[in-house]
């Protein structure tokens, strides 16, 4: 791989996390209109579900990979429990809906991508899921306690109380890191990067029914908010799903995640300060927990 190839991978790993800052000030928002963050959370599926499935089924290569990737997972060629890489993703656009709101879209990036440079320390250390196994020294690891460190400062426990909510997106995270790397395992053994996205939409469609009907029963808004920008949740998760699936290989766990980080991070902090959605405000030390994970960031991409 060619440096340019590798720094472009990059960019697009960076443009990918700051999607998922946007995805989760979306799908907040449509949460707190309707009145379910669970259900925002199945909206914002459907939506992707219904893109992806137009992708997939109207083009005759999508389809006749499907139907290929199908045969491999009934042959064991593809592990059938790489479906199950939808079912994190569930996980994840639900906490965006019930928790973001709460304690703010900077706050649980924070915590999302500090579980996500934990798994992919896991991951990339022990070359799990077909990833290369990378060394992981003393740089790599003091990068990932910065990243940690900065998710402790953002909490700023001066001016407000400890949330334990925040261990929500920290786990959500760490799921999110597994799904990232069980995506690029299944987009290389299907050949595709379509049928892993159309795979996780699906088994993460269903995750999130079975949640809301036994955490909320059957629900159905009374009203829809008229905001189109609510509703694109959906689009910006295929986009970064199936950037999952085309750029880990290239760069990575690890790299992806502390690349995803920086726009993530930089992403929320800018819908915080535009956008707000939670009374919780940016301050002096969201910055510096914002600097901290940079810093990590860099240690933990250097060779």
């Amino acid at each position: 791989m060619t440096k340019t190839s590798k720094l472009s991978a990059i960019a697009a790993a960076v443009i990918g996390g700051s999607f998922m800052a946007v995805q989760a000030r979306v799908n907040s928002g449509l949460g707190a209109e309707i009145g379910s963050g669970i259900f925002a959370a199945l909206t914002s599926f459907s939506i992707g579900l219904i893109i992806i499935g137009l992708v997939t089924f109207l083009s005759k290569t999508n389809r006749q990979e499907l139907v290929e990737s199908a045969k491999k997972i009934s042959k064991s060629e593809i592990p059938a429990w790489l479906l199950l890489a939808g079912f994190f993703g569930g996980i994840f656009v639900i906490m965006q809906g019930v928790v973001a709101g709460v304690i703010g879209v900077a706050l649980f990036s924070i915590g999302v991508v500090s579980g996500s440079a934990i798994a992919a320390l896991v991951l990339d250390g022990n070359g799990l899921l077909g990833l290369t196994k990378r060394l992981i020294g003393p740089a790599r690891l003091i990068g990932t306690a910065l990243a940690l460190g900065g998710l402790v400062v953002a909490s700023d426990l001066a001016n407000y109380s400890f949330n334990p909510l925040i261990i929500l997106p920290f786990l959500a995270g760490v799921g999110i890191g597994f799904q990232q790397a069980m995506n690029g395992l299944f987009g290389k053994l299907a050949g595709s990067a379509v049928i892993p996205t159309f795979y996780n939409f699906v088994a993460g469609t269903v995750f999130i029914v079975i949640a809301l009907l036994i955490v909320e029963g059957p629900f159905w808004p009374t009203s829809w908010p008229e905001n189109p920008w609510l509703y694109l949740g959906g689009v910006v998760g295929v986009i970064f799903i199936f950037m999952q699936v085309v750029v880990l290989p290239k760069i990575g766990a690890l790299s992806m995640g502390i690349s995803m980080l920086v726009g993530q991070l930089t992403g929320s902090v800018l819908l915080d300060y535009l956008l707000p959605i939670a009374d919780r405000a940016v301050t002096t030390s969201t910055l510096l927990g914002i600097a901290l994970a940079m810093v990590g960031a860099v240690l933990v991409a250097r060779r």
